[in-house]
C-alpha cells in the first residue's frame, strides 16, 4: 500500500511538471514573437487548445491505472470499514437484544431469587426451631436429672436426720424407762445368746 502511495505520488509529480512546462512553453515562444506582429492568429488558438487536449490526454492516460489502483484499493478498504461496522452493529444489536431480555426478564429473576430466598429462610427458621427444641428439651431433661439428684440427696439426709433424730429420741427414751436392773438384765441375756450360738 506504501509502495502505490509512492508510485502514485511519482506519477503526480510529473504530470504536475509536464502541464507546468505546456503551460510556460507557449508564453515563452509568445514572448519571443511579441515584436513579431504577423501570427498564426485562429489557428494559433486551437493549436493551444489541441496541445491542451494533448496534454490533458498523456496525463489521464499516465494517472489513470495508479489513480484506479488507489481508487480500487480506497473502495476496498471501505467496504470492508463498511463490513467491519455492519459487523460491529449486528454485534451490538445483539447484545441490546439480550441486555433487553434481561431487563424484561429481570422482574422474573428477582421473583426467583426472592423466592429462593424465602424458601431458605424457611428452611433456616425451622432448623433454628428444631434445635432450640432439642436443646430446650435437653435443658428440661438436665434440669429433671437434677431435681431428682438434689431430691434424692435430701430425702437421704433427711432419712439419715430422721434416723439420728429416731436414735436419739429412742435413747433418751430409753434413757428413762430403763432402769439400772433393767440393763443388767438385758445385758445377761445377751451373753446368754451368745454363748448358746456357740
Amino acid at each position: 500500500m506504501k509502495h502505490r502511495t509512492l508510485k502514485l505520488a511519482f506519477t503526480l509529480v510529473a504530470a504536475i511538471a509536464v502541464v507546468g512546462l505546456s503551460c510556460v512553453l507557449p508564453l515563452v515562444a509568445f514572448a519571443a514573437e511579441e515584436g513579431h506582429e504577423e501570427g498564426w492568429g485562429w489557428i494559433e488558438t486551437i493549436g493551444r487548445w489541441v496541445n491542451l487536449f494533448i496534454l490533458f490526454g498523456v496525463i489521464i492516460y499516465f494517472i489513470r491505472i495508479p489513480a484506479k489502483r488507489f481508487f480500487a484499493g480506497r473502495a476496498t478498504s471501505i467496504g470492508d470499514e463498511i463490513r467491519s461496522s455492519a459487523d460491529a452493529y449486528e454485534k451490538a444489536r445483539s447484545e441490546r437484544a439480550k441486555l433487553e431480555d434481561r431487563v424484561t426478564n429481570i422482574d422474573q429473576e428477582l421473583a426467583s431469587i426472592r423466592e429462593e430466598a424465602e424458601r431458605q429462610a424457611h428452611l433456616e427458621r425451622e432448623r433454628v426451631r428444631e434445635q432450640a427444641q432439642k436443646d430446650a428439651e435437653r435443658l428440661l431433661e438436665n434440669a429433671r436429672r437434677e431435681i431428682e439428684n438434689v431430691t434424692r440427696a435430701s430425702q437421704k439426709e433427711l432419712k439419715e436426720y430422721a434416723a439420728e433424730l429416731a436414735v436419739d429420741l429412742a435413747e433418751r427414751r430409753i434413757g428413762r424407762e430403763i432402769r439400772p436392773q433393767d440393763e443388767r438384765k438385758v445385758v445377761d441375756r445377751f451373753f446368754v445368746s451368745l454363748g448358746e450360738k456357740k
